[in-house]
């Protein structure tokens, strides 16, 4: 596999406020970020967020709509955590930034991924990071992350607890870990594959 690169913008993120309140986000919550569709597993992470005991934390689920059946607003009302929910759309890659480090955690349970490039950036930016443990995610991650069972609603609120209760998150060993993926090793992976290909 050639792997992508986490952006500049990632690596030197940090938490800010003026962005916070532009965006109307209110501290604590926890972050997906991505499209709107069927494998990213967004009824489930609702069902689970409505069990987590803290009723003070917001769930924050940034990125455009996607495609697939659509209803989550529904969804969090009829499980009584709509006021809870935020939907702040698209982020560009500044105000995703710092969003992620201003996160209690970024919530990544997929049902399938190819590269996961989000969980990779929560790690560029060292917050606590809940996957289920599909694709390519547990090769690219390794033991960084609270690893959930996508498909099962009570490991994916065990891996929110856990991750958000964690005081003790080694955050530095995140970024290190992140920092290793560069666009720069990602093309000479990709020249050397092509090379490969045509010998």
């Amino acid at each position: 596999m050639t792997y992508w690169g986490v952006r500049e913008v990632f690596l030197q993120a940090k938490p800010e406020p003026s962005i916070l309140s532009r965006l109307g986000l209110r501290k604590p919550y926890i972050l997906f970020a991505g499209n709107r569709e069927p494998r990213k597993n967004l009824s489930r992470l609702l069902a689970a967020f409505a069990e987590i005991p803290d009723r003070e934390i917001y769930l924050v689920l940034a990125g455009p709509s996607g495609w697939g059946p659509g209803g989550l607003e529904s969804e969090a009302q009829s499980l009584r955590v709509s006021e809870r929910i935020v939907f702040p759309g698209y982020l560009s890659d500044e105000d995703l930034a710092a969003v992620m480090a201003s996160s209690e955690a970024v919530v990544f349970p997929s049902i399938y991924e190819g590269f996961g490039l989000p969980a990779l950036e929560a790690c560029a930016v060292g917050v606590p990071i809940v996957a289920g443990r599909v694709g390519s995610i547990n090769e690219i991650l390794g033991d960084l992350p609270y690893w959930c069972d996508p498909l099962d609603v009570s490991s994916i609120l065990g891996a929110i607890v856990k991750a958000i209760g964690d005081s003790g998150y080694d955050s530095a060993r995140a970024r290190a870990h992140a920092s290793a993926f560069t666009w720069e090793r990602s093309a000479s992976a990709t020249i050397e594959a092509y090379s490969r290909a045509v010998l």
